[in-house]
């Protein structure tokens, strides 16, 4: 009995299937964005880097106001709500507060400390979590 296909069928047809994995595997063309064409590096705004140290990489952006700043650390305070749940919670919020003193006194602030309120609503939050009402 003669074989159905010789080997140069089986040679053809292994080549166009390799040839199609090829096409597939082949990265697509960057899509360019619906905004229109991009400048050319050469064109983009070139930045300077060289002799900054690691807390001047945002020299560029202003500094936030007293009442920005303000603001933020009372949002940034209002997170320790979540962990109240945690037994470590209280040590927790003492680090964060302790780096968020540092971090403002790196662009030469002063971090108000915790009110008497703030503080007691901290803990009562935890103890109502942990089944402990104050």
């Amino acid at each position: 009995m003669k074989p159905r296909h010789t080997d140069e069928d089986i040679e053809a047809v292994n080549s166009e299937i390799l040839a199609r994995r090829a096409g597939r595997a082949a990265p697509a063309p960057a899509a360019q964005p619906s905004g229109g064409e991009q400048p050319p590096a050469a064109q983009r705004r070139a930045v300077d880097l060289t002799g900054l140290s690691k807390n001047e990489f945002r020299s560029g952006m202003r500094d936030l106001s007293n009442e920005e700043t303000a603001e933020w650390v009372r949002a940034y305070r209002a997170s320790y709500a979540l962990l109240a749940h945690d037994p470590q919670g209280e040590a927790i919020i003492t680090l964060r507060e302790k780096r968020l003193a540092a971090a403002l006194a790196a662009d030469g602030k002063v971090l108000s400390p915790m009110s008497t309120e703030e503080k007691l609503s901290a803990l009562r939050k935890a103890a109502a979590a942990r089944g402990n009402g104050i």
